[in-house]
């Protein structure tokens, strides 16, 4: 029975992830104080922690991710009005360890769903967190930049400017393009481009590997029957 109901867990690991996830991507855009940034924050070490659960890695390397993850929250929660110029190094500190770490996700949990030859439903459920951690990821790059330069993007204004960011990086992600905001910047074009190309080809490809392994495991098993 133990064993039975550890499978069970176990088939839902990307299934909560990817719960998480949305929540974070609906909440983003009602963090308009300080007080709605500290909650979107807790929902995103929320995401961290099940992306934790999901990995099955190297203890030390885990750890590793732990610490980086831990880092980041302790960095992004703290907030100085009075120091503004101290307040963005702190969150720069904060969005470099939430890059490295979402990088270490995408990375690793990409191989570890792709590799697998038979596909089930929570597996699909990982190709689609993948996706999103990729928008995510691009979002914090895209943070990292106006935090050097806040003269990167046009058309960013007002307190939410994470939230345009992460709308601009979705939106590319999709190739949508709606051109509201666009990059300025140097790097930030370039990363624009890099994402738009990625935002192409990983449903194309590997999202579509994944529908097809699952369609067919799903046919040999109606056959068996």
């Amino acid at each position: 029975m133990k064993v039975k109901s550890r499978f069970k867990l176990d088939q839902k690991t990307y299934t909560k992830l990817l719960i998480s996830l949305i929540i974070v991507f609906f909440v983003s855009s009602l963090v308009t104080n300080r007080i709605t940034g500290l909650i979107l924050s807790l929902c995103f070490l929320l995401s961290n922690l099940f992306v934790l659960e999901a990995l099955s890695i190297n203890p030390k390397f885990l750890t590793l991710l732990r610490i980086i993850a831990g880092t980041g929250f302790i960095f992004d929660i703290f907030y100085f009005p009075q120091y503004e110029y101290f307040s963005e190094k702190l969150s720069l500190i904060a969005y470099i360890c939430y890059a490295a770490f979402c990088l270490a996700a995408i990375l690793v949990i990409s191989k570890r769903i792709f590799s697998t030859k038979k596909v089930s439903q929570d597996i699909l459920r990982g190709g689609i967190c993948v996706y999103l951690l990729l928008g995510l990821f691009w979002f914090l790059l895209y943070r990292i930049i106006f935090l050097f330069d806040h003269q990167a993007f046009t058309n960013l204004s007002g307190n939410n400017v994470g939230y345009q960011l992460s709308y601009f990086s979705f939106t590319t992600l999709t190739t949508l393009g709606y051109g509201d905001i666009t990059p300025v910047h140097s790097v930030a074009m370039t990363l624009t481009n890099a994402q738009a190309i990625v935002g192409q080809l990983y449903p194309a490809i590997f999202i579509a590997r994944l529908v097809s392994l699952y369609q067919h495991d799903s046919e040999n098993t109606d056959e068996k029957l």
